[in-house]
């Protein structure tokens, strides 16, 4: 879990922030009252970041925000008042952000930039200027944000550098640059990745050229000079637009109860994969799952059980597949395992080593019940004809399993 640290001298306000994170987040608070508890704290624990009161008893000009930012924990300002002469003097130091303790509403964005300083440690994030100066700054203002940071000097070393990485998540990139331009590398990213897998956003002195990197197929457009405030705002929205975007589309091709991949899911991966198989004259297998006695589960024990049952099986089968090889729901207890680049044998030995696990496990319920489940299952390790002949052979197997007398494993 991680932790966050608040450190406020008006004890109500500090326990009051400190309550309501814990509940609404999740994360573990630890409260220092002035600097001196506050750097017994980050001396005994990490911290993912930190809510510092302006004025302490011990550190009434902001001291503590230096002194936290010197330990590299990102720092978030509270403050009652801000004047534009304090507003200046706060953001020139290197804070992620700052907010008014007095409005209780600003607790909720505070968890927000907290679980976005969290998401960015997973972010990647390729800045592309001619300008040192430049790439300096815009680093300067990420690695605060927690975002993975890299540099490059042109076009041409960002379109190399992004083939190499491609889980990169968003490049932001200058217009002029010598070799090979913005708009030439918006041009030539745009060949090989989409809006959806990756975020562009174009900066440049020269409000004109937004239009040309927008229609060229960057996400958003960012005019030199710009703001700490603005610019790391557009950064946040363009990465968490990508985020859900890609949080839709996994929700679209998985289970929801088992967080495998659905029926619809499995059949498009598996015609593609099919017909490069047999050309290629890969092995490959195919397996179907059924958990036993399902019926009886259910009217015995409830649909709650039966769920249960049926999450078990998938983890069961997840956990001893290759991250290549594609496990999805085909429907009710029903499971399909595709094992590529694998021969007969193997792929035998890895399907009936998850029946066995399946097998001795146990299903312990709420109530206290114990379930004791086991699958069936039919392997075919031909590719027969076709795809479906191939999906034909696997279940006319699993049936055979069935009328076998269950938990067994068939194979052609």
């Amino acid at each position: 879990m991680s932790k966050l640290l608040i450190v406020e001298d008006n004890k109500s306000l500090a326990k009051m922030l400190s309550i309501h994170i814990s509940k609404t987040s999740g994360y573990a608070v630890v409260v220092a009252h002035s600097m001196s508890e506050a750097i017994a704290a980050v001396q005994k624990e990490s911290f993912l970041a930190a809510l510092l009161d302006l004025n302490l008893p011990d550190a009434p000009n902001g001291e503590v925000v230096d002194e936290i930012i010197a330990r590299g924990i990102p720092a978030i300002v509270l403050t009652g008042n801000l004047d534009e002469n304090t507003k200046k003097l706060i953001l020139q130091k290197p804070i992620v952000d700052y907010v008014y303790k007095e409005k209780f509403k600003d607790i909720d964005y505070i968890i927000s930039k907290i679980e976005r300083l969290e998401k960015n440690k997973n972010q990647k994030v390729l800045v592309v200027d001619d300008s040192s100066v430049v790439r300096n700054e815009i680093k300067n203002y990420l690695s605060r944000e927690l975002y993975q940071i890299f540099a490059v000097g042109n076009g041409e070393e960002a379109l190399n550098f992004y083939k190499d990485n491609p889980d990169i998540s968003l490049i932001i990139t200058d217009m002029n640059m010598p070799i090979m331009d913005g708009l030439e590398l918006v041009e030539e990213l745009r060949k090989i990745t989409t809006k959806e897998t990756l975020s562009i956003i174009g900066i440049s002195g020269d409000s004109e050229t937004a239009v040309k990197f927008l229609k060229m197929g960057a996400n958003d457009f960012i005019r030199k000079p710009f703001t700490k405030e603005e610019f790391v705002c557009r950064i946040n929205n363009a990465v968490e637009a990508l985020e859900n975007i890609q949080q839709i589309k996994q929700v679209s091709i998985t289970d929801f109860l088992t967080g495998v991949y659905n029926r619809r899911y499995f059949f498009e991966q598996f015609e593609e994969y099919y017909k490069e198989a047999v050309e290629l004259g890969t092995h490959f297998a195919l397996a179907t799952f059924d958990i036993d006695n399902f019926k009886k589960i259910n009217d015995t024990y409830g649909h709650p059980a039966g769920d249960e049952a049926i999450k078990m099986v998938a983890n069961a089968i997840k956990s001893r597949v290759k991250g290549t090889d594609i496990v999805a729901r085909l429907g009710g207890e029903e499971f399909v395992l595709l094992l590529k680049s694998v021969s007969a044998d193997d792929a035998l030995m890895v399907v009936d080593s998850i029946r066995s696990e399946i097998a001795r496990s146990e299903l312990k319920l709420k109530n206290g019940d114990t379930i004791f489940l086991t699958v069936s299952i039919g392997v075919a390790t031909r590719p027969y004809n076709s795809l479906e002949e191939m999906m034909d052979a696997s279940d006319a197997l699993l049936y055979k399993a069935k009328t076998n007398g269950k938990n067994q494993t068939v194979t052609d």
